[in-house]
């Protein structure tokens, strides 16, 4: 076959390889959801007791590991809810440092911004720094590790504050672009889904929805206009979760006139709506009407491995940002689950989509290093030529 041959065709398998080993399984349009505190107290206290997984039988949680005191306590809490089938979106905090975060004394003071108002013990993080990409990549690498299925990356809207100045430029829109670029392809490598958490505003102008697989949405309802800002996701069969809160707890959560017309502005919009109290205790009402597994009928939508670039902001823009208080100080711990088929979720997924391509492309490899051979041994077999055979790219 020759050195050229064996080149093309290792580096054809290993491409392919690359793409199989680099896919995910996003959560599907119809999976009802549930949100739930898995601590008590203020917002700096962690939780350390492992919750009952088997109630409510809603497969896909969405949960913070780390908030659990002990590797041993995470790898038990992860064992249960993969035993009962769940899907697990894992939270992620990108835009902010809370210095009682276990991995706090990792980040230097030259990445630290300015505080956050109304957040004790939280500063601003630079994201636009390699240093930072670094360590929040490291985050979602241990949350890989602990088997989540998905990221809920909170504080995306950072540059809507004042971050760093006067010390240096605050962050723009366009870094925070960068970073959700970023973000996306990073998680998705790792093999995890990614959501956008609020932003809505973004969603349509930036292509959101072609970055992100799903969305979490906190109270769009109680603020005209903002939930039909998720409708790209819809279109393009990608689930949105919408929380509504009854009581404004210790996070200050806007609280909902009722639930009726909050399930009415979030059902209108096929979301898979949720009515709960700010401390995401066990009240819970669900918006939609699902099966005894949480699901709905809906369309299952394929995510593509390789979304379109954000398109950049104008050099004036009035877009702008919300964060809206949840529970704690935190975020919406969500669950949604559906019906597994054959211990996996329905509907097509993206390892398919993965697998298929690599098989492509080792066939394909194997097809030019052949053609390389093949003109070799001819060659030999007649008088020298003035060209020489250029191995197709691959």
């Amino acid at each position: 076959m020759g050195i050229k041959g064996v080149l093309a065709f290792v580096a054809a398998v290993l491409y392919g390889a690359a793409l199989i080993d680099a896919t995910w399984t996003p959560p599907q349009i119809g999976m009802g959801w549930q949100a739930r505190a898995l601590y008590a107290g203020t917002w700096v206290l962690s939780f350390n007791k492992i919750p009952n997984v088997a109630t409510p039988n809603v497969p896909v949680w969405d949960i913070d590991p780390e908030q659990l005191t002990s590797a041993s306590d995470i790898a038990t809490l992860m064992s249960a809810l993969k035993a009962h089938n769940r899907y697990v979106i894992c939270y992620v905090n990108v835009g902010s440092l809370d210095t009682g975060a276990n991995d706090a004394g990792s980040f230097p003071k030259s990445i630290i911004g300015n505080a956050y108002p109304d957040w004790p013990g939280e500063y601003f993080l630079d994201i636009r720094s390699s240093v930072t990409r670094s360590l929040i990549k490291a985050r979602f690498q241990r949350m890989a590790s602990y088997g989540c299925d998905g990221i809920e990356p909170d504080n995306l809207d950072t540059y809507t504050e004042k971050t760093f100045a006067p010390a240096k430029p605050d962050l723009t829109l366009t870094d925070a672009l960068d970073y959700m670029t970023w973000i996306s392809t990073t998680v998705h490598d790792l093999g995890m889904a990614i959501g956008l958490k609020n932003g809505g505003d973004l969603v349509e102008a930036h292509n959101l929805a072609s970055v992100f697989d799903f969305a979490i949405v906190e109270s769009c309802a109680e603020f005209s206009g903002d939930c039909a800002e998720y409708a790209p996701f819809i279109q393009a069969g990608k689930p949105v979760f919408a929380a509504e809160y009854t009581t404004a707890g210790s996070g200050g959560c806007p609280v909902i006139k009722s639930a009726t017309s909050s399930c009415a502005a979030t059902n209108a919009q096929d979301f898979e709506g949720i009515v709960k109290t700010c401390d995401l205790g066990t009240e819970w009402k669900g918006c939609q009407t699902y099966d005894s597994n949480g699901y709905r009928t809906s369309a299952h939508a394929q995510i593509s491995p390789s979304p379109t670039p954000l398109r950049q902001p104008p050099s004036k823009t009035s877009s702008w940002g919300r964060r809206v208080a949840t529970t704690n100080g935190e975020h919406v711990r969500v669950q949604s689950g559906g019906s597994p088929v054959s211990g996996a979720l329905a509907g097509p997924t993206v390892q398919i989509v993965g697998a298929a391509v690599g098989l492509v492309l080792g066939v394909v490899g194997t097809v030019l290093a052949m053609q390389v051979w093949i003109r070799r041994r001819d060659a030999r077999a007649k008088p020298p030529s003035f060209y020489t055979v250029q191995l197709p790219a691959v």
